[in-house]
């Protein structure tokens, strides 16, 4: 992979930084790990060239980057949120969050290099699903579910008791982390390829053939090491 990886992320978001540390580490294929913010869209120098997307720029801690040499991207921005624009006055925030999430919509869109998770119209790192609309894909997968229920108010015991044992497989291109039965990690990559998303979190209620799905998640709750190390593997792989 040539170019630099590119992490947006919100401020001070720990699996960001972990990555951003890891990769470094590793040499990431020797190329450089940027993480951009939205106080880095406040910069000069940003463009989105609609009929040239790889004449683009960004720009990053005051570096400014071409879109033809970003080797990939990792999205850890579901939109940009007004309370993340300090720098700014307060009055502008709302107004200057939804441009720039419009314009990182298109800036994205307009990237031939590998992006995960794609953007979608609703978010800026893939589907806006509600848990119903997870389930019902599942289910229409031939995914055993647990229902999909909403109250108003539960009772703390129940709650707990639906996600006791609970488990989560990770999806991260081709490959599933997490120690489950192979049809349950078949049943995530399945969900993962209906959803078109390269990385995906699935939770069952147990590890073991049978279990019931629960939900699903476009960004794992914790990225760990072994996280990742699978992201910038299946970054490496897409465009080797």
């Amino acid at each position: 992979m040539r170019g630099s990886i590119i992490i947006l992320a919100r401020p001070n978001d720990p699996a960001a930084a972990l990555m951003a540390k890891q990769w470094s580490v590793k040499g990431a294929g020797h190329n450089d790990v940027c993480v951009i913010t939205p106080w880095d869209l406040s910069s000069a120098g940003w463009t989105y060239r609609s009929e040239n997307p790889g004449a683009s720029t960004a720009v990053s801690q005051g570096r400014l980057l071409q879109a033809e040499e970003i080797g990939a991207v990792v999205s850890r921005l579901p939109c940009v949120f007004a309370e993340d624009l300090g720098h700014m006055e307060p009055a502008d925030r709302s107004y200057a969050a939804s441009e720039m999430t419009a314009f990182l919509l298109a800036w994205l869109y307009g990237l031939r290099c590998p992006v995960v998770n794609r953007p979608t119209p609703t978010l800026l790192w893939g589907p806006s699903w509600r848990n119903e609309k997870w389930v019902r894909v599942a289910h229409d997968l031939g995914i055993p579910v647990e229902v999909a229920r909403r109250r108003t108010q539960m009772p703390k015991r129940q709650q707990q008791s639906t996600t006791k044992g609970a488990v989560t497989v990770t999806v991260v291109g081709q490959r599933c982390l997490g120690d489950v039965d192979k049809t349950l990690a078949r049943y995530a990559a399945s969900l993962a390829n209906a959803a078109g998303l390269s990385l995906l979190s699935v939770r069952f209620t147990g590890a073991e053939k049978g279990a019931l799905f629960l939900g699903a998640s476009i960004w794992p709750e914790t990225v760990t090491d072994d996280v990742a190390d699978a992201v910038l593997e299946h970054l490496q792989g897409a465009v080797s």
